[in-house]
């Protein structure tokens, strides 16, 4: 395992144990456990190690195997195609069933309309 590797995967479990401590941020505070100073650190932690981990979130990700189906991301998918995809699930979204959304004609139509 090579030391970039190593300290990747050691940022990983750190970014996921402080997590996991936010998480449960109530917890430590009701036993004393933590103060809210040290947790204030935990959270500026949290957002260094998301900032290093960024570049490598696309092969953490890949190294899951996990097929795109799972994923379920138009900008995530393996063969690339981002804009085509995007363009597809914009198409298909609830909102963009109708020309005009139904509520158009009923509440603001008129107001469009309206001489005030």
């Amino acid at each position: 395992m090579t030391s970039s590797l190593k300290k990747v995967l050691h940022n990983e479990v750190l970014l996921y144990a402080l997590w996991r401590i936010e998480q449960c941020s109530g917890d430590f505070l009701e036993t004393s456990t933590l103060t809210p100073s040290t947790l204030k650190n935990i959270h500026s932690l949290v957002s260094e190690l998301l900032t290093e981990l960024r570049p490598e979130a696309v092969r953490l990700v890949d190294s899951f195997a996990l097929p795109d189906f799972c994923l379920r991301s138009a900008i995530g998918s393996y063969d690339g195609d981002v804009y085509r995809r995007l363009f597809e699930w914009a198409k298909k979204a609830p909102l963009n069933k109708h020309e005009v959304t139904p509520g158009y004609h009923k509440y603001l139509r008129p107001l469009l309309n309206a001489k005030l």
